[in-house]
């Protein structure tokens, strides 16, 4: 049988993501701090599933995913660093009441394509990481629509 265990922080990662734009579509103003919270909580998960995988030190041959243990390590460093990011991110709109949900939105999945990226063995699953990670990025430059940098 094969073991997909190694897939379950991404999975938890895109599941949280999807539930966490639907909710906040129905969520009034007052109370979107739920979801930065549910964001912060997702993430912590993915960090739990992460360190279940470090166990894991054997990559499948055949397949186009890589579970080895640097990759594992680089994504436990990618995502506790994100958790702080997004919490000092919090804390500066939130003083200047420019929260929204949508920007954190598209940082996780920003987050997906990085992790993507790194368990990448084959050209495709590559490009489908920097796919994600582009577009994202691009979104989060055109997300001021104030700004004249952001006007492209």
């Amino acid at each position: 049988m094969i073991d997909l265990s190694f897939y379950l922080p991404e999975l938890v990662l895109l599941i949280s993501l999807s539930f966490i734009i639907l909710l906040d579509l129905f969520l009034p103003n007052d109370k979107k701090v739920i979801s930065y919270y549910l964001i912060q909580a997702s993430l912590i998960l993915c960090l739990f599933y992460l360190t279940g995988n470090l166990n894991i030190n054997h990559s499948n041959e055949i397949t186009i995913y890589d579970n080895s243990l640097f990759t594992v390590i680089f994504k436990l460093f990618i995502v506790a660093s994100l958790i702080l990011i997004l919490h000092y991110t919090y804390i500066f709109l939130s003083h200047f009441q420019k929260y929204q949900t949508e920007y954190f939105s598209i940082i996780l999945f920003g987050l997906l394509g990085i992790m993507i990226m790194i368990s990448a063995k084959h050209l495709l699953l590559l490009y489908l990481g920097i796919e994600l990670l582009s577009l994202s990025l691009y979104s989060i430059i055109a997300f001021n629509k104030e700004s004249i940098y952001s006007s492209e």
